[in-house]
């Protein structure tokens, strides 16, 4: 899924030759009818996707009911480059457009409007094209291990930008915003020189003072958008939740914390579950009584 970096050229008009043009499928996924979809942005799959001039989106209904992609229309908002409408799109039905116009399109399914989307729209590849890989975020501790996200220790936050473009840019501020809510509780930035189809690693320190869940935004020095916008036009991001002193096994595990490596709260001690393998943190007496009965395995 494209990241969050929308350079400034989006907002001027420029139209590319199709020779290269490309064809891009969004699912309107089974069960988008209901507003339950709508929490984590899981109505349509990817929610938001980023394009070049003169490409088309398809987007495929896999739901139960028609669905109708149509532009917000919004005369005050400039990003706006301008208005489609696929028609109505029976189940198991495909609606496209082509975008001839650069720029960001936020439509919606007018019947259910919690279904929400958008379309950044570029100019092309032949300048330096930043695209933030999401899913790579990683976390470590000071000893450079895996670790969950807690406070009372220092994070080292390392994240992966690829530089999709043809361009060969100058050392380029790559940033990270984290927000608790509305507020700002860590900006840093680090300056990478990325050459084209090239990638490169941003790490970040930060000591969390408070749990609790965080966004986290990454850009770079050609981004302009703030939290506010970022959640106005559905843009992607990620959240985290941030543990107060030890997180629970289960959740350092699924950070990428070893078997060995896991740590317990004072007074408990480590297990796995004989089933799944999974840890559990407990105390000595019910350790001891669980293995008995097999139920744990050291």
């Amino acid at each position: 899924m494209k990241s969050i970096l929308i350079l400034s050229s989006l907002l001027v008009m420029f139209v590319i030759s199709p020779a290269f043009a490309e064809n891009y499928e969004v699912d309107i996924v089974s069960g988008a009818y209901q507003k339950e979809c709508q929490l984590g942005n899981k109505c349509l799959e990817p929610h938001t996707i980023t394009i070049i001039v003169e490409d088309s989106i398809t987007w495929i209904n896999k739901d139960i009911f028609s669905h109708q992609i149509v532009t917000i229309q919004s005369e005050d908002d400039e990003r706006v480059a301008g208005n489609f409408d696929t028609g109505h799109i029976p189940p198991g039905e495909k609606g496209s457009f082509t975008f001839r116009l650069n720029g960001i399109y936020q439509y919606h399914d007018p019947e259910y409007p919690h279904i929400i989307g958008t379309v950044i729209v570029k100019t092309g590849h032949t300048q330096p094209d930043f695209d933030w890989t999401l899913e790579s975020i990683l976390f470590s501790n000071i000893e450079g291990k895996n670790t969950a996200p807690t406070t009372k220790q220092p994070l080292y936050i390392t994240n992966k930008v690829a530089n999709i473009g043809e361009g060969n840019p100058p050392e380029t501020n790559f940033g990270l915003s984290i927000y608790k809510g509305p507020e700002l509780a860590f900006q840093g930035f680090e300056k990478l020189s990325v050459g084209p189809k090239q990638s490169d690693y941003a790490t970040y320190t930060w000591t969390p003072k408070e749990p609790g869940k965080y966004t986290f935004i990454f850009t770079s020095d050609s981004s302009d958008y703030t939290l506010e916008t970022i959640m106005q036009n559905n843009i992607d991001y990620r959240e985290f939740f941030i543990y107060d002193g030890i997180a629970p096994p289960a959740i350092q595990e699924r950070y990428g914390v070893s078997f060995d490596m896991i740590t317990c709260e004072k007074g408990l001690e480590l297990a796995k579950k004989k089933t799944t393998g999974s840890p559990i943190c407990a105390s000595s007496t019910t350790i001891s009584k669980l293995l008995e009965r097999g139920f744990l395995t050291n």
